[in-house]
């Protein structure tokens, strides 16, 4: 049997765009993720806002009117939201510092690795 075994070694350019490829797709579902919380943050302000107006028209009420026990349950249902809202703000912010720092610190790793080889 007269086979000649060759073993043939991938271009560096191949392997360079493979690596370039993966880092854009780590790189894309990270900036989806961010702007997908950017999006959450910005709608949950929204509302926060136009609640945070609403207790204060309420309060304004309480303090014109007197206090009624509908008026009194709304009010505490508003203040909990806020309390929630405020909350759910403090943790996206977290999460957006988190995904931001992990995407800056994954493409310098990655760029050094790149120039390794």
């Amino acid at each position: 049997m007269n086979t000649i075994l060759t073993h043939r070694s991938r271009a560096p350019e191949r392997d360079q765009n493979t690596d370039r490829a993966r880092m854009e797709r780590l790189n894309a579902a990270l900036s989806a993720i961010i702007e997908e919380i950017r999006s959450e943050e910005a709608g949950l302000r929204a509302r926060y806002e136009s609640e945070a107006a609403d207790a204060s028209f309420l309060e304004m009420a309480q303090e014109s009117e007197g206090t009624s026990k509908k008026l009194d349950a709304r009010l505490e249902d508003v203040t909990t939201s806020l309390l929630q809202s405020e909350k759910r703000l403090k943790n996206l912010s977290l999460q957006l510092t988190f995904y931001a720092d992990k995407r800056t610190s994954i493409e310098a790793e990655l760029k050094a690795l790149v120039e390794k080889f």
